[in-house]
C-alpha cells in the first residue's frame, strides 16, 4: 500500500548526512541518513534518526490502520525515505 503518496516531501543535505522532511499539512516528520562506511558495491547510507509519529497519525485518520498495517507501514516509510536520498544524490552528483 502506498501510504506516502500524497505527502509533500523535501530532502535537503549538510555535509554527508541527509533530511528527508516530511510535511502533511499540521504533521511533519524526518528521517536522517548519512554515510556508514563502505560495502563491497561502495559506500553505504544509513538511516541514524527516523521520527514519523506525526505523519503515522496523519495516515491513520485518512485511513484507520489495524494492527498487521504498522509493519508494511514502517517498510514503506524505510523503503520511501531511501529512495527519495537517492534520488536526491542522483540528481545533485550530475550537476
Amino acid at each position: 500500500m502506498e501510504y506516502l503518496v500524497d505527502v509533500p516531501v523535501s530532502v535537503r543535505h549538510d555535509g554527508h548526512i541527509y533530511f528527508v522532511e516530511y510535511n502533511d499539512g499540521g504533521n511533519t516528520g524526518e528521517c536522517i541518513y548519512e554515510y556508514g562506511g563502505v560495502g563491497k558495491s561502495g559506500k553505504i547510507l544509513v538511516m541514524t534518526s527516523c521520527r514519523m509519529d506525526d505523519i503515522i497519525s496523519g495516515v491513520n485518520s485518512r485511513k484507520p490502520l489495524m494492527d498487521g498495517d504498522f509493519y508494511g507501514l514502517s517498510m514503506h516509510i524505510r523503503e520511501h525515505s531511501l529512495w527519495q536520498v537517492m534520488e536526491y544524490i542522483d540528481k545533485y552528483s550530475k550537476v
